[in-house]
């Protein structure tokens, strides 16, 4: 791509060539691109100048583009009015060897500001595609007095919690991580890698993460580098809803505890008359409930068995 003489002929820069080989010396924005200065005399400019202020849509968003000695395009990156590298990760293009280059400014006129707003908000406003939802893995029997160590469960320190998961659990951990991020071969049918995880907040962050819910799904968090959002406790099941309707697209995994997984699927748009299972069976961790998104932004129903660990059913809950 030989950009400098398309930039001259749209009246976006000025080139200057050599007289003999027709080379291009140097490359200039047009003055009618840049943005006015006003014009103090050096009498009458103050000692002590103050911050420049610029009006939210005074910035000019561009391209920095480092051209080559043969004025080629090796490579682009963002800049603002003045050429400073407002770089970010989604809008950035590299090739070519920078350190034979020169910037030069060029673009259009907008907000940097305003601009980082739409896209952060087209983002967030936008429904997963795909909510999945599953139970903790396995906990300790409850009410055990008489022999409360031997019905208590482990956190990942090895450490007795009645909180945490069984040594099952903890495999049923490890292997749904392996379900939604295999390391061979494909997803199973009906499945997405999850770009966002959700657990119930128990209020102080240590708690929460020797949590049941939050365990179950820390080896996928390790996995993925994803951190467990746990912003709702149990209970606010509609506002969370709320907020994952908004999290942005891709898909999500709560997972949550099972006496309130229905009022939390009942929470979202579902497809015309869907039926939830009004309850979640007490001996079942082994069922994923998945929310498909349509093209009417509502959710289709279905159920996944994991079929991880011995003993799993096939079935899914009525």
């Amino acid at each position: 791509m030989y950009l400098p003489p398309l930039l001259e002929e749209l009246g976006l820069a000025e080139l200057t060539h050599d007289a003999h080989s027709n080379q291009i010396l140097s490359i200039r924005e047009q003055d009618c691109w840049k943005r006015p200065r006003r014009q103090v005399s050096r009498s009458t400019r103050p000692r002590t100048r103050s911050p420049r202020r610029r009006s939210p849509a005074s910035p000019r968003l561009g391209l920095t583009c480092l051209l080559d000695r043969d004025g080629r395009l090796p490579s682009c990156q963002p800049s603002d009015h003045y050429g400073r590298n407002t770089r970010r990760s989604a809008g950035y293009v590299s090739f070519g060897n920078p350190a034979r280059s020169r910037p030069v400014t060029w673009g259009f006129v907008t907000s940097n500001a305003a601009l980082d707003g739409v896209l952060e908000m087209s983002h967030q406003s936008a429904p997963p595609e795909a909510v999945y939802i599953i139970r903790h893995g396995e906990k300790p029997q409850d009410l055990a007095p008489k022999h409360p160590a031997a019905h208590s469960g482990v956190d990942f320190r090895g450490n007795q919690n009645e909180h945490s998961l069984l040594p099952r659990g903890w495999q049923r951990s490890g292997a749904l991580a392996a379900l939604f991020d295999p390391t061979h071969g494909p997803l199973r049918a009906g499945l997405r890698v999850p770009r966002m995880l959700i657990s119930p907040s128990y209020g102080h962050p240590g708690k929460t993460a020797d949590h049941r819910t939050h365990q179950t799904i820390r080896g996928l968090s390790d996995r993925l580098g994803v951190e467990i959002t746990a912003d709702f406790a149990k209970g606010q099941e509609p506002q969370l809803a709320t907020a994952v309707l908004t999290s942005g697209t891709g898909a999500v995994l709560i997972c949550w505890e099972h006496s309130h997984i229905p009022a939390l699927a009942s929470a979202l748009p579902l497809v015309s008359g869907t039926v939830i299972p009004k309850s979640w069976p007490d001996d079942r961790y082994d069922v994923i409930w998945t929310f498909t998104l349509n093209t009417d932004a509502t959710y289709a129903f279905g159920q996944v068995p994991q079929l991880l660990l011995s003993g799993d059913a096939d079935t899914v809950i009525a």
